[in-house]
């Protein structure tokens, strides 16, 4: 039994959606799924026959030149089926989320939040991303929760280069990682030094000209034996701040596992969005590789959409050929959201403010040019 309670009252919500894991890189083969659970179970690490769900809870805090910051807690619950996985997480005293859902099918990431009643005009707001590794600005520690309880399928391929959890990078990349995992199942992270270059020495953390710089240390405080599954009891993550003559931590962020459980209790491991409430989803998979600012595909919809149901909706078409359009556009100018539909009276519109923008600047270069002539 899992101590504490739990998440019940979405594990009662949610609908009965069996969801799919499959291997990295591609499907289940046919063959092995005709053969049954008995060879599933006979091949846990192919196609991850563990689950388990957890109960706990996080603070955060920055460090600054005037003292510590302190965030909110985060009381969380983490649900995980092989590379599936769910974590659910309420802040104590949010001005305006009620809580967050972020999720991973083994393709995609999903993230959730639900507005407190009152406070906007949509009741929540939704996003799609490829990436594996979450995110999560609004509430950082949530990412780490994921690290410690539920990266163990990620590490499985990820090797030595790893996506921070944590960054504050405005674009991640993946960093060359000092990594000790445990031996049992589900294989979580024991201890990670993320590094800013190639060079292997974690225990050093000085300037940034050495080239030697830990960027940040994640690690468990202990683990637990849970019918045959090592799980933590408590972790913590530290960022560094290059930017002295001796490193000084950043970000620091802690959490505490309450409450175990071998089973997971939701059959679907997608955050579930609240029946007759008004959303909006922003959708990334989609978008060109070279598009360097990421627009995302913005619709509204009362469930998730695949990558072949996506492409049918209306202004989808219009959102390609202008994502096409604007991929090249470098990073240090400003963005603008791409129209859901661009009709052709919008796009006349467009057309002639640019001939009249370069009409303008043609009449100022020829003033510039004949007062220098006159001079």
């Amino acid at each position: 039994m899992l101590a504490g309670g739990g998440h019940a009252a979405a594990s009662a919500m949610r609908g009965n959606v069996n969801d799919f894991c499959g291997v990295v890189g591609g499907r289940i083969p046919r063959l092995l799924a005709a053969v049954g659970a008995a060879a599933m179970v006979a091949l846990p690490t192919a196609v991850g026959a563990y689950e388990y769900q957890l109960q706990g809870e996080m603070k955060a805090f920055q460090k600054t030149p005037k003292g510590a910051i302190a965030s909110d807690i985060v009381r969380f619950d983490v649900y995980v089926r092989g590379c599936a996985w769910l974590i659910h997480a309420v802040p104590e005293a949010h001005a305006f989320i009620s809580y967050w859902e972020i999720a991973s099918d083994g393709n995609s990431y999903y993230r959730f939040g639900v507005y407190k009643p009152g406070v906007a005009h949509d009741a929540w707001v939704a996003g799609i991303e490829n990436d594996s590794v979450p995110e999560f600005h609004p509430a950082p520690q949530i990412p780490v929760a994921w690290l410690a309880t539920a990266s163990g399928w990620y590490l499985n391929t990820a090797g030595n280069m790893l996506l921070q959890p944590y960054s504050r990078e405005l674009t991640r990349a993946p960093r060359h990682a000092l990594v000790s995992r445990r031996i049992r199942e589900p294989r979580l992270p024991e201890r990670i030094c993320f590094l800013s270059d190639s060079f292997t020495d974690p225990g050093r953390y000085s300037a940034t000209s050495d080239k030697r710089f830990t960027n940040a240390v994640f690690s468990v405080l202990g683990f637990t034996n849970i019918a045959d599954l090592d799980l933590p009891t408590g972790f913590r993550y530290e960022d560094f701040v290059p930017d002295q003559p001796t490193a000084t931590v950043g970000f620091v962020c802690e959490g505490k596992i309450k409450a175990f459980r071998s089973a997971c209790t939701l059959s679907n491991l997608l955050p579930r969005m609240p029946t007759g409430a008004g959303g909006q989803i922003k959708d990334f998979r989609f978008q060109s590789q070279d598009d360097v600012q990421g627009h995302p595909f913005v619709y509204r919809s009362t469930n998730w959409l695949t990558r072949t149901e996506v492409p049918r909706l209306t202004g989808f078409a219009d959102y390609l050929t202008w994502e096409q359009g604007v991929k090249n556009i470098p990073k240090i100018l400003p963005g603008a959201a791409p129209p859901s539909r661009l009709s052709p009276r919008s796009a006349q519109r467009v057309v002639i403010a640019l001939l009249f923008l370069s009409t303008l600047l043609m009449i100022f270069l020829w003033r510039v040019t004949a007062k220098g002539k006159a001079t």
